[in-house]
């Protein structure tokens, strides 16, 4: 039958035929319990290490949230433009909106990222897009295959944004097993520190907003 090994199955018979008529009841039952036992070690053992690759290569999802000093409104209007980016995102070089009109589904944005010391390229696609809710885009060309969900929320204080970026693939095939789980470490802080960056980004626009709309001709 395949799959079954010759020389397994030839040292089983072997032993079969020096057995007795007396001893070949008992016998019999301990050695198709050892073949057994044998057969489900070596299952067990695929299935653990076939496990183990899949958690070692994915990535856990990473998720941050902010309470930003601005109506939600502003906080949509300046996320869903490509070029800020860079301005917020330590790990985002460049990136630019390559289809027109406003962000809807099926808008595409480019641009490049760096983390851990390796750089790549990028083409997302939005998914799914709520004015002034949510936003969820997907990686169409890349390295790591990502998806990036956000939401808006009005709070006391003006509107919380929630960040997330999941992979299926992993950063162990792009950075490699060992630093894999250093690049998801290193992703998880960058995500918190943009945030707050982005945060403190927002805050100063509105000072030097303020402060241009002051009239000193009184």
């Amino acid at each position: 039958m395949g799959g079954q090994n010759p020389t397994g199955t030839t040292t089983f018979c072997a032993e079969l035929d020096l057995l007795s008529q007396d001893e070949l009841p008992t016998q019999l039952r301990r050695l198709v319990a050892e073949q057994v036992g044998l057969i489900l070690r070596r299952t067990a053992g695929s299935a653990f290490a076939a496990t183990h690759r899949r958690e070692d290569d994915q990535m856990p999802a990473v998720e941050a949230s902010v309470v930003i000093a601005r109506p939600v409104g502003d906080v949509w209007k300046y996320l869903t433009k490509a070029e800020n980016l860079p301005d917020w995102a330590s790990v985002i070089d460049r990136a630019t909106q390559i289809t027109d009109g406003p962000v809807a589904v099926g808008t595409q944005w480019r641009g490049a990222i760096g983390l851990v010391g390796i750089g790549f390229t990028w083409l997302v696609e939005f998914t799914h897009c709520e004015l002034n809710k949510a936003t969820e885009f997907t990686s169409v060309e890349s390295k790591l295959a990502f998806t990036c969900s956000t939401t808006f929320e009005e709070v006391d204080g003006g509107t919380r944004f929630t960040c997330r970026v999941e992979s299926e693939t992993g950063f162990g095939g792009l950075f490699g097993k060992l630093t894999g789980p250093i690049a998801a470490k290193a992703s998880s802080r960058a995500l918190r520190a943009s945030l707050e960056n982005l945060a403190d980004v927002l805050s100063r626009r509105r000072r030097i907003r303020a402060h241009q709309a002051i009239d000193f001709s009184a």
